[in-house]
């Protein structure tokens, strides 16, 4: 997968900045548009495979997966979305925006999310050493 360019960057900061800053002075809770959750939901150009569940919470699963052809380890959160309400849907999609525009070292890396039989699951960098209540 290749990293994105500096005004691809650009242009989602710009998109969180002004989504963000809507919703802070509204006290609105602004839905987003069917365009940009297609932007946010494209299926992975690579294949990936399950090897074990890491975690559970609230809202769903995390699994540790491996990119079937390179073997690089990475994390897949996978969230039910068939029975959330559309403002829990958007929230979601907002999640996925949020870390989609994060880039810092010490924050784990966004690498793709996608839809799949009634799941939104969010593939990130996978923290070997776990969270930061077990270090």
């Amino acid at each position: 997968m290749e990293a994105d360019s500096g005004s691809e960057r650009s242009a989602k900061v710009d998109i969180l900045y002004s989504y963000f800053t809507k919703e802070a002075a509204t006290g609105a809770n602004p839905e987003i548009s069917d365009s940009v959750a297609r932007q946010l939901l494209g299926k992975p150009d690579r294949e990936f495979k399950v090897l074990q569940e890491i975690g559970r919470g609230a809202t769903g699963v995390v699994y540790k997966i491996c990119d079937v052809r390179t073997k690089e380890k990475f994390a897949m959160k996978v969230i039910p979305v068939r029975h959330l309400s559309k403002p829990q849907q958007n929230q979601k999609l907002k999640e996925v925006l949020l870390m989609k525009g994060l880039a810092h070292p010490n924050i784990i890396h966004y690498i793709a999310s996608y839809i799949e039989d009634d799941e939104l699951c969010i593939i990130m960098e996978y923290a070997q050493l776990g969270d930061l209540a077990h270090v």
